[in-house]
């Protein structure tokens, strides 16, 4: 038996105790290319995160939460009443995009 893992006795045999990490965790696998696991497989070496899913969660809570920010912007632009696309082709050339890009919202 792992020491490591909690566990209790019950009438069925020895269980595992839900610990308050798993709790707060959710499990899934990804696939990254060789280059990414070697990249975090060094942070972890190196002592930058604890482990492989502690990097890429450092990654995850860098990255704006775009979705989000896209209905923020889609709610503001409906409470504006919209955008005419000569609003959006202002925008466009105002970040310097293409005019083929496609409107936001």
């Amino acid at each position: 038996m792992n020491d490591r893992v909690p566990r209790c006795r019950s009438s069925s045999g020895w269980v595992r105790l839900r610990t308050k990490y798993d709790q707060l965790m959710k499990r899934i696998t990804i696939s990254v290319p060789d280059d990414v696991a070697d990249k975090a497989q060094r942070a972890v070496d190196a002592g930058d995160v604890p482990t492989m899913s502690g990097y890429f969660t450092r990654l995850a809570k860098r990255e704006p939460d775009w979705v989000a920010a896209r209905a923020i912007v889609a709610e503001m632009i409906e409470e504006a009443g919209g955008l005419s696309e000569e609003d959006y082709a202002w925008a466009r050339a105002s970040l310097g995009l293409d005019a083929q890009t496609s409107a936001v919202a």
